[in-house]
């Protein structure tokens, strides 16, 4: 007779719990990242205003060489973290595909592992079922036995 619990239930339950925590380090990476494209978006935004205000300066002719240098200075030190923020983007989505990747694995071993538990309660059930059949058999069998040779006669055969 099979045990009555799930022998891979310590597994399940370790591999529940991994799924969970990179789950949760998913949803942190997800945050991470939508703050990284928020900053980036930012300073594209940054730029097209210096970009505007430059161009727009320089057809007034009102800036000085040295005001044109500095504005100009300053959209390129932008374009620079706007570089470095695009690749800052790019190794968060690397990242975030991995761990993708992996909560897809954990979860396709939970359900693996759950299918298994699910097929040995019920293999368990038949168990009992059988057994349940075999002892009401049984009963039925005495029972008659009983009936038709009476209680004496079975107290006989028992002795």
């Amino acid at each position: 007779m099979a045990t009555p619990h799930f022998t891979l239930q310590p597994v399940l339950s370790v591999k529940e719990s991994l799924l969970e925590e990179l789950r949760f380090e998913l949803a942190k990476l997800l945050h991470i990242q939508a703050d990284a494209a928020t900053v980036l978006t930012a300073l594209q935004a940054e730029r097209q205003r210096g970009d505007v205000v430059l161009a727009g300066a320089r057809q007034r002719g009102v800036l000085r060489l040295e005001e044109l240098r500095r504005y100009e200075a300053y959209i390129e030190r932008l374009e620079i973290e706007i570089t470095r923020q695009r690749r800052v983007l790019a190794e968060f989505d690397r990242q975030v595909d991995a761990l993708r990747e992996r909560v897809s694995d954990a979860l396709k071993e939970v359900k693996v592992l759950a299918r298994l538990k699910e097929r040995a309660a019920a293999a368990r059930q038949r168990e009992l079922a059988v057994a349940d059949a075999k002892f009401n058999d049984d009963l039925a069998i005495s029972q008659y036995y009983r009936r038709r040779h009476g209680d004496a006669t079975v107290e006989q055969a028992g002795t």
